[in-house]
């Protein structure tokens, strides 16, 4: 590690997803702009846990950082909101993870309803957001 460090080069790693498709970008890119951005409405849940560990520490160069963990889960605190206009809308907190039934009846429920004819809903890949017919 040291010669590597002395060289420059640092240990990281950027993750991407297999299935992105780089070619269908600049076309998805093409169709948002055609829209206005008063159409735009983003979506995201972000959550929170009480965990007192980090998978990180500082410690001197070349000395390794020992800790312990508990192995107990932990509470996680979760929340899924709409952005339009530079508002948010439609927030929701729950307890856990998000997942496919609660992403739809929160969609169904309270996103959709307060939408207009138009709109665009932008969200990320998450898997509870691909909903496929039962």
């Amino acid at each position: 590690m040291p010669l590597l460090k002395s060289a420059g080069v640092e240990k990281k790693k950027t993750y991407g997803y297999r299935k992105r498709d780089e070619l269908k970008r600049p076309v998805f890119q093409q169709q948002l702009k055609a829209k206005r951005s008063r159409q735009m409405v983003y979506v995201d849940e972000a959550g929170i846990d009480n965990r007192e560990e980090y998978p990180y520490g500082y410690c001197e160069i070349g000395k390794r950082f020992h800790a312990l963990k508990s192995g107990k889960r932990n509470e996680r605190v979760s929340g899924m909101a709409a952005l339009k206009q530079e508002e948010l809308f439609a927030p929701i907190t729950f307890s856990g993870s998000c997942n496919r039934d609660l992403f739809e009846r929160w969609l169904e429920q309270s996103l959709l309803p307060q939408l207009q004819p138009g709109d665009v809903i932008v969200i990320d890949n998450a898997s509870f957001h691909r909903c496929h017919p039962h």
